[in-house]
């Protein structure tokens, strides 16, 4: 697996990280609930694939019936996400340079030093070193595209622009009555964005689904249920899903 070349936090935390993505162990509770959920022959939306991490799992999930498409805007990241999806065989995964929004057109990137915190919302990334203008769109209008290709499951983590994600995405989740979903809640990025955490969790509720955090020991729990304000992936099943949950 390629890695960016530039990595703040240390050599021991580079190090740590690299090898917590090659054996599997980033986001383990995550990655334990996509196991359980993602089923050989979806089609997976990886939104915010940065270097190809979680498409490398999906890929491997859903067979080579299924289909994996991997939105990732930065043009640092995203030749690495090439790389490591021909590197890894995976020969269902389709890459797609674009950033989601509710805009189609073009939109302005900040740069991360860090290479982990690019985002549109200039007020969180870290270590600035400039922006970029890539091309945007919405899933909507991306999925028309490909003729509404039945979606199984979407993983969204785009640094506080979930909500623009989400508004450019309903006709898609209205098309996909089972739909299950994993979404990045991360107060200071959406903050940064002019939204609270509790409007993504009011929003995902109002567009039908309900959002429980994964907990380190896999445990599904209210959001913000510890008051701690912290960085969680949010687990999100339709009110009326028939899709049976269980991590153990």
């Amino acid at each position: 697996m390629q890695f960016p070349s530039r990595v703040t936090g240390g050599w021991w935390w580079t190090w740590r990280w690299r090898w917590e993505m090659i054996m599997q162990w980033h986001e383990y509770e995550t990655v334990q609930w996509c196991q359980q959920l993602v089923k050989p022959g979806m089609v997976v939306l990886d939104i915010g694939a940065h270097i190809g991490y979680f498409t490398w799992l999906f890929s491997d999930l859903v067979g080579p019936s299924g289909k994996v498409i991997a939105f990732e805007p930065c043009p640092e990241n995203y030749p690495l996400l090439l790389h490591n999806i021909k590197a890894r065989g995976c020969h269902v995964a389709e890459p797609v340079c674009v950033a989601l929004s509710d805009e189609i057109g073009e939109v302005e990137l900040f740069i991360s030093k860090g290479n982990t915190t690019h985002s549109l919302n200039k007020e969180f990334t870290q270590n600035q070193e400039g922006s970029v203008r890539v091309r945007s769109t919405t899933v909507d209008a991306y999925m028309a595209n490909v003729n509404h290709l039945p979606v199984g499951f979407v993983k969204i983590d785009v640094e506080g622009v979930e909500p623009q994600v989400l508004t450019g995405m309903m006709d898609t989740i209205y098309r996909n009555p089972e739909l299950v979903m994993v979404v990045e809640l991360n107060p200071k990025a959406l903050e940064a964005g002019g939204y609270r955490a509790e409007e993504l969790i009011a929003q995902l509720e109002a567009l039908g689904f309900v959002p429980k955090a994964i907990k380190e020991d896999g445990e599904l729990v209210p959001p913000f249920e510890d008051s701690s304000r912290k960085v969680q992936n949010l687990l999100c099943l339709r009110a009326s899903s028939q899709v049976k949950i269980s991590l153990y």
